[in-house]
């Protein structure tokens, strides 16, 4: 009994934390749901905004594209002024964004 608990533990252990790096400074192996600074400029905050996002799922499939790049084109941003991250994982089913504002 005491080694099917062991191995359970193991399975589940290598699952959770498998795939799980961020730059988010903070994580939650069950939940999160977290935003933060990447970098700013000395321009003011732009009215505009937009995200790019890119998913992972228990570490074992990973497909999107959270770029700069692709977050300003999708708000039209021609001049960006900062870009921010949001993190959200939800027991394996990862999502990250990269919100760039601008003009």
């Amino acid at each position: 009994m005491l080694k099917k608990i062991t191995m359970i533990c193991a399975i589940f252990s290598a699952l959770a934390f498998t795939g799980c790096a961020s730059t988010s400074p903070v994580q939650g192996a069950l939940f999160a749901d977290v935003s933060g600074p990447i970098t700013a400029t000395a321009r003011p905050r732009g009215g505009k905004s937009g995200e790019a996002c890119a998913q992972s799922f228990f570490g074992l499939v990973a497909m999107g594209d959270a770029s700069i790049t692709t977050a300003a084109k999708a708000g039209k941003i021609k001049v960006i002024s900062h870009v921010e991250q949001k993190t959200k994982n939800i027991i394996g089913f990862n999502t990250f964004c990269t919100v760039v504002w601008g003009k």
